[in-house]
């Protein structure tokens, strides 16, 4: 490997991980920090506790550690309070993480089958401090999935009306702009690792939506592919060649020296 192709690598070197496992540490985080914010509402519960069989059933000698009750009072209510808000956000992120895991793994299994087509799949890429869901090398091109599986209710419809992504009433254009940035990060990547420049078109897909928009108009808008979990194998599938094999094999090639050289990193560690 030469001088340049090395220092490209350092420059981008994170671990490869399988589908979702970014999101499966955040998860496993994310029960660390809520056993523990529990360990803490449990323990402000028994100070309260503590505090109102003091204030009612203590002797004086009790009630002198008291000595103004009511402020007392007030300041484990609020961090009764802070606690417990603290704690259901947790839970949700918790649940959000799980739709995210689960929303990957679906996408996952569909672009596995794509490996007979000649497709070349590299899963939740961290590239630079940004995580890729998804890197698809096939003829077709090159592509960077961002996958969403967000939480809506049950009749919300993904629509694109002048300029914005909205689902039900939420604002989505920040998933825009994520697949978006993930699809330059993807390309300075391969342009530093094999001197190629070659477009990579973010695909934003979505899992377990109803969709009411025209794909041509984001197309044209936004220069991003929007799809859902049933109809990412048949939009891959149906691609016209665009790349030659050996550019696939080179662009592939490189990412797998890229990849096997973070594992060689995070087992040195």
């Amino acid at each position: 490997m030469s001088n340049w192709e090395t220092v490209a690598m350092r420059k981008f070197a994170r671990r490869f991980r399988l589908p979702a496992e970014w999101l499966l540490t955040e998860r496993e985080e994310n029960i660390l920090d809520f056993y523990a914010e529990l360990n803490l509402l449990f323990s402000i519960l028994l100070i309260c506790g503590f505090f109102v069989i003091t204030l009612f059933f203590g002797n004086v000698y009790s009630r002198l550690i008291l000595r103004h009750p009511y402020v007392t009072g007030v300041m484990l209510l609020i961090g009764l309070a802070v606690s417990y808000r603290k704690l259901n956000k947790r839970i949700v992120g918790i649940q959000n993480l799980d739709k995210g895991i689960d929303g990957e793994r679906i996408i996952a299994a569909q672009l596995e089958s794509l490996k007979a087509n000649g497709c070349r799949i590299f899963n939740d890429l961290q590239l630079g401090g940004f995580n890729v869901d998804f890197a698809v090398i096939c003829p077709g091109g090159v592509y960077a999935v961002e996958v969403k599986n967000h939480s809506h209710p049950p009749m919300s419809t993904l629509k694109y009306i002048n300029g914005v992504l909205r689902l039900g009433n939420q604002d989505k254009n920040a998933d825009i702009r994520q697949a978006k940035s993930g699809g330059k990060t993807v390309h300075d990547l391969i342009l530093a690792g094999t001197r190629k420049s070659i477009f990579v078109t973010p695909i934003l897909a979505y899992v377990d939506v109803k969709m009411d928009l025209d794909f041509n108009q984001v197309i044209n808008s936004e220069n991003i592919i929007l799809t859902d979990d049933a109809s990412i194998y048949s939009f891959f599938a149906k691609l016209p060649g665009k790349l030659s094999i050996e550019e696939v094999e080179t662009i592939s090639s490189f990412l797998d020296q890229y990849v096997a050289a973070n594992e060689l990193n995070v087992g040195k560690r």
